[in-house]
């Protein structure tokens, strides 16, 4: 069973600054806004097809939990699991949910 850690902080504060410290070998990052770090890293882009690759871009819960479960069963070597700006995750939840009524 693994440890669950969120990191909460303003923007600008460091909380994905902090990612350079993971091995690339053993993480995968989800990212929920597309966008550069800035630190040099070694993560490339996530490739399911061939089981490579560490780092992802993706909006959509179903498609994350998907992606996880994936992972966790066709890449033993992660033991690392970072959903990055997940706040934003929450907030297009609720902008799905704009118009209904109730």
């Amino acid at each position: 069973m693994g440890e669950l850690v969120y990191i909460l902080g303003e923007s600008g504060t460091g909380k994905s600054f902090g990612i350079r410290t993971l091995d690339p070998k053993t993480t995968v990052i989800i990212s929920i806004t597309p966008k550069t770090f800035t630190f040099e890293h070694n993560f490339t882009y996530l490739d399911s097809a061939n089981k490579k690759g560490n780092y992802t871009v993706m909006k959509d819960v179903n498609q994350i939990i998907a992606s996880l479960k994936f992972i966790e069963q066709n890449m033993p070597h992660i033991t690392t699991y970072v959903i990055d700006d997940f706040t934003y995750l929450q907030s297009f939840e609720y902008f799905k949910r704009i118009h209904s009524k109730g």
